[in-house]
């Protein structure tokens, strides 16, 4: 059984976890595969989410080795417009 894992948490809850040792697979390569899949669904399913990657027992109980929050476009009214431009026009 391995002892050293990174999970990948979405919302604060662990969505994958990818140990190495005694399974054959390297610290680099089980950090790799947890980026990958934060790569993959940052901007999907979790966009609104805090992304954590998180070291689980190396020399510390736990670890956060990168963290992520949600981007919240701030939208201002222009005056005289009841309701904010859409995005589209926003990035013009």
């Amino acid at each position: 059984m391995d002892k050293n894992w990174i999970e990948l948490r979405a919302g604060y809850e662990k969505v994958a976890a990818y140990s190495d040792g005694d399974s054959g697979q390297t610290y680099e390569e089980a950090k790799e595969k947890a980026f990958d899949l934060l790569e993959t669904t940052r901007l999907g399913l979790d966009r609104d989410k805090v992304m954590q990657v998180v070291e689980n027992g190396y020399d510390t109980q736990e670890k956060i080795i990168h963290e992520e929050h949600p981007t919240v476009l701030e939208v201002t009214i222009p005056k005289g417009c009841v309701t904010p431009l859409p995005y589209e026009l926003q990035v013009l």
